[in-house]
């Protein structure tokens, strides 16, 4: 059963700073690829959590890098 992934508000204010920066940068197709590789990203942590580091700040967090 996949689990329910939950942002912080920081966390979407920053995703969404993010694809506005990368649609005035690259352009909207871009921003697209790449809001849908963070969506096939959080799926992946949802079905398999226990591949990602744990937090050391909160139980039952995940850390996950989702680019260099």
């Amino acid at each position: 059963m996949a689990l329910e992934v939950r942002y912080s508000l920081r966390a979407r204010y920053e995703e969404i700073e993010l694809l506005e920066y990368i649609i005035q940068k690259f352009g909207r197709k871009k921003a697209k690829e790449i809001y849908d590789r963070i969506e096939r990203v959080l799926a992946q942590v949802s079905k398999m959590p226990e591949m990602y580091r744990a937090s050391n700040k909160q139980k039952g967090l995940r850390k996950c890098a989702f680019s260099k």
